[in-house]
């Protein structure tokens, strides 16, 4: 019978990865639609977690002694997560709104359609150029930059390294132009 041993600490540094790349992934245009399963959008970001788990390099492992701090920890992964999707979401919002200014200068913004995902009902062209952006977004393999920046998120705020400081996002900028 084989036996498998993990460090307490290494299991919860994964289920701190874990929860950044769920918030990201259950946040973004393309998995927060209610037609895909809850169930795929989970082993979708744990399959993901496992394999950013050895790519992350963390140089100092913190103490997880106390119960409050790790629960600090998960909060801000899980803000930061969802911060990082709500800035993807922004773009596709964007790409949507000019959709509706299209539509309307038309003379088309009369003519509606229901989307499934959001229950809402938007202009025919809205959806045309939410389409176009999503066929776009693939064809560049815009979701393998996706991936990558998702690991960089953990490169430039490990976790636990999420604050709300100015002076570090500050050094964080400097450090990221300086390297490009």
């Amino acid at each position: 019978m084989a036996t498998f041993t993990f460090p307490l600490i290494k299991l919860q540094m994964f289920f701190l990865i874990f929860l950044r790349v769920t918030a990201i992934m259950m946040s973004i245009p393309v998995f927060d639609s209610k037609t895909i399963p809850v169930i795929f959008k989970a082993g979708l970001a744990f399959s993901i977690s496992i394999m950013l788990f050895p790519l992350i390099k963390i140089d100092e492992i913190p103490n997880f002694s106390n119960i409050i701090t790790f629960g600090i920890g998960i909060v801000g992964e899980i803000m930061f997560g969802l911060i990082i999707g709500m800035f993807v979401r922004m773009i596709f919002a964007g790409i949507q709104l000019a959709g509706q200014l299209a539509g309307y200068q038309m003379g088309l913004a009369i003519a509606n359609v229901l989307d499934p995902a959001t229950s809402g009902q938007f202009p025919i062209i809205s959806q045309i150029y939410n389409l176009i952006a999503m066929l776009i977004f693939i064809t560049i393999n815009a979701h393998h930059w996706f991936l990558r920046a998702i690991k960089e998120s953990f490169t430039l705020v490990p976790p636990l390294g999420f604050q709300f400081s100015s002076s570090q996002g500050r050094n964080q900028r400097k450090a990221f132009f300086n390297s490009s």
